[in-house]
């Protein structure tokens, strides 16, 4: 549903120059090679980091790593038999159950299979900027330069290359956002999709709370509620059990300045609380040299796991 909220001040007055000065076809080429350069850099980056991690080897690796764990876990084996993060499943087990949808496509070798999860992942980020830009009322004509932008970004090119669930979680995010009033299921779908395959999402609740969208807070209970029990019917209750130990190891992880994975909001936030590994709070980080950047650690690109 398009939310025609009115454009920022600065980007309605940076229109109107562009387009009313003599100047506007020149601008309009200083900005498509700033955006071309843009791209060209994302490309490079992901160049040198397939330097570090190259093909075929990686491709699709984390992806692969859901497929074991679902294979596992369809045999009555555990899942979460890895626990480091990198090639170990650490997601909610209803994730298993969408894994278990790509592993499932009838085929001789694991190409086509691949070649889905990757058209499905290229899909859903296109479908996320459009869907940004109508929930804020713009047309495809106003935000086609964030196309670009986002298949540019060399984390989401190696986000792609590796296979991460991510772009899944957030086309979730993006039907609560998109749909909390008009389409409640929808909303509800949304918030499901989003908090099965990794749990942070469930703070979109407190937005459909805040928005008041009673509907949508029914229909994303209920739909969990069924997310639950078919992962219990189908994958049996251990994986559950064995996920909150899983989860409980995950909250304790705050290796900053060490760590290639601590962008999650509970890391962040101990680079001003103090945690002890029993997860007490122990203080607070006074130092105010700790306030600009507070090792926020993006060396890499987010392989976020809760």
């Amino acid at each position: 549903m398009s939310h025609n909220n009115p454009s920022p001040a600065w980007q309605e007055l940076l229109h109107r120059t562009i387009r009313a000065t003599p100047l506007g076809k020149m601008g309009g080429v200083v900005f498509g090679l700033a955006l071309t350069w843009y791209v060209v850099l994302g490309l490079y980056t992901e160049q040198r980091l397939l330097e570090g991690n190259p093909l075929p080897a990686t491709l699709l690796e984390d992806f692969n790593y859901y497929a074991h764990a679902y294979a596992r876990a369809i045999e009555g084996g555990d899942p979460y038999a890895e626990r480091l993060i990198g090639p170990g499943f650490l997601y909610p087990p209803p994730a298993l159950l969408l894994v278990g949808l790509f592993v499932s496509i009838p085929s001789d070798s694991v190409y086509l299979r691949n070649a889905v999860y990757v058209a499905v992942n290229i899909a859903l980020l296109a479908l996320t900027v459009w869907g940004i830009g109508l929930r804020y009322g713009y047309s495809l004509s106003r935000t086609w330069w964030w196309f670009p932008l986002a298949f540019g970004f060399a984390p989401v090119l190696e986000l792609l290359q590796i296979g991460q669930i991510n772009l899944i979680t957030q086309f979730g995010m993006l039907g609560v956002l998109l749909f909390a009033d008009a389409f409640p299921v929808l909303a509800g779908a949304g918030v499901t999709l989003a908090a099965t395959t990794k749990v942070t999402p469930l703070v979109f609740f407190g937005y459909l709370i805040a928005c008041r969208s009673w509907r949508a807070i029914v229909w994303g209970v209920a739909l969990l509620g069924v997310a639950f029990a078919s992962s219990v019917l189908i994958l049996g209750t251990q994986p559950w059990f064995t996920y909150l130990d899983v989860f409980g190891d995950l909250t304790r992880m705050f290796m900053l300045g060490t760590d290639s994975n601590c962008q999650s909001l509970v890391t962040i936030l101990h680079s001003f609380i103090r945690v002890d590994s029993s997860g007490g709070v122990g203080g607070c980080a006074t130092s105010a040299e700790r306030l600009p950047g507070s090792h926020l650690c993006s060396q890499r690109s987010a392989r976020v796991r809760f």
